[in-house]
């Protein structure tokens, strides 16, 4: 029985007794089925869940297996495909294999070879999957990392300004106090610049970069 029952399997096949054999094995051992005669029938299958594992005969009229294979690659469409062939064909085969088939298998199958080579299908769709999730749950955490990091900068970024204000209003020239060229006013002009976009927002920027990528992780002490 399958490890994770209910899993969709398709079966693309123009035979109707092969598509017949072939679900009433798949279903004893725990998967669902969906039965499609030909490549362009499972292209046109309205877009719901995509079968984790895939049977494609190799030779069908109109669109052949090795084509509907291609056919998914370039839509992105990534499933675990088994071929199944009445033909022992080896360019075909290798071509297969190399266009990421789990398993090529001449029939008549022996039940138990098909059933594995489904199992293995199966196991590497959902590996498959935890890898696509696991990048987007990195994604999206990143995404909140940065607006986190973008509102603290902004945020010191405004308390500067603030400094700066009033720093500038506690020391207005006063009887030739800080006047141009003076220490006094050189200072104050220097905080007020250092405080601007240009020096005090860019440098505050990059070292919450840095905290960032340096900091531990939460857990870390």
């Amino acid at each position: 029985m399958s490890d994770l029952p209910g899993t969709l399997v398709g079966i693309v096949d123009d035979d109707p007794s092969v598509r017949k054999g072939l679900a009433r094995l798949v279903k004893s051992a725990g998967y669902r089925v969906e039965v499609f005669a030909s490549a362009r029938d499972f292209l046109t299958r309205p877009q719901r869940e995509d079968p984790s594992c895939l049977l494609i005969d190799v030779r069908m009229p109109g669109l052949t297996g090795l084509e509907l294979q291609d056919a998914l690659a370039i839509g992105g469409r990534r499933m675990s495909i088994v071929f199944v062939s009445g033909h022992g064909d080896v360019a075909g085969s290798v071509k297969a294999m190399k266009g990421g088939a789990v398993d090529f298998l001449t029939k008549p199958v022996d039940a138990r070879e098909l059933l594995g080579a489904i199992e293995r299908a199966v196991a590497q769709a959902f590996s498959a999957q935890r890898e696509q999730a696991g990048a987007m749950d990195v994604q999206g955490r990143l995404k909140t990392l940065t607006a986190r990091e973008a509102q603290g900068v902004r945020a010191r970024g405004d308390r500067n300004a603030q400094q700066a204000d009033r720093g500038r209003a506690g020391h207005r020239p006063e009887d030739g106090q800080g006047a141009p060229g003076s220490r006094h006013g050189e200072d104050a002009g220097g905080f007020a610049g250092r405080a601007g976009p240009a020096g005090g927002s860019g440098r505050h920027h990059r070292e919450a970069l840095i905290v960032l990528l340096r900091s531990p992780s939460p857990a870390a002490p």
